[in-house]
């Protein structure tokens, strides 16, 4: 009863989902990005510290037919990732980007708050670019 007594108040309980979700994406994209780092180094020999220079090489290695798509997908995620250092704000020196995520849109603009990410939405997205980066034949 406490921790329903504690969720009672007013502001709280949508806070702490917040929170959790930040944690949670974080978590996801760090195992995405291990992933992808490893997957560019072990496969193509490809070694860059910027994520967003390394998977463009992986895409234009392994060219895959929805490219496109999932260069989006990445950036919506990345872009979002990249907002959590400035409060959940997408950072106003940025360019001004839109982009789909399990077919919804959303807007980066500069100086404004970052819509959230629904957490299996990124995991469902992950699991996909997995799945063509693994079907994938090393040359």
């Amino acid at each position: 009863s406490k921790y329903y007594e504690l969720f009672g108040q007013p502001g709280l309980l949508p806070e702490y989902i917040r929170i959790s979700n930040i944690g949670q994406f974080s978590v996801v994209w760090n195992a995405y990005e291990k992933y992808l780092r490893e997957k560019c180094n072990n496969d193509f020999g490809l070694k860059k510290f910027k994520i967003k220079d390394l998977f463009d090489d992986l895409i234009k290695k392994i060219e895959p037919i929805n490219d496109l798509q999932i260069i989006e997908e990445f950036e919506v995620m990345r872009n979002t990732r990249n907002s959590l250092h400035d409060g959940g704000i997408y950072n106003s020196k940025f360019a001004p980007f839109k982009g789909v995520l399990c077919d919804k849109l959303f807007t980066f603009s500069p100086g404004n708050p970052v819509v959230p990410l629904r957490i299996m939405d990124v995991i469902k997205t992950m699991w996909s670019h997995y799945k063509v980066f693994e079907k994938m034949k090393v040359n």
